[in-house]
């Protein structure tokens, strides 16, 4: 069950995306889309990055 309700709100989520990509393209705003696009990326890879090293090193200080 939890698995048709990621691949809908994936599905909605690139719909989205491609939406508001054809809309930048014609508004000729593509690359200020594209470089906040980016931004969000990198800050969701560093979040996901400072949680794993969390996960990996704070049971080693307290053990």
């Amino acid at each position: 069950m939890i698995q048709i309700l990621i691949l809908t709100a994936s599905l909605l989520a690139i719909t989205f995306f491609i939406i508001n990509l054809v809309k930048a393209k014609r508004n000729g705003r593509l690359t200020a889309f594209l470089r906040d696009l980016l931004v969000i990326f990198l800050g969701l890879v560093m979040t996901a990055g400072i949680f794993y090293i969390a996960i990996r090193v704070l049971p080693r200080v307290f053990m």
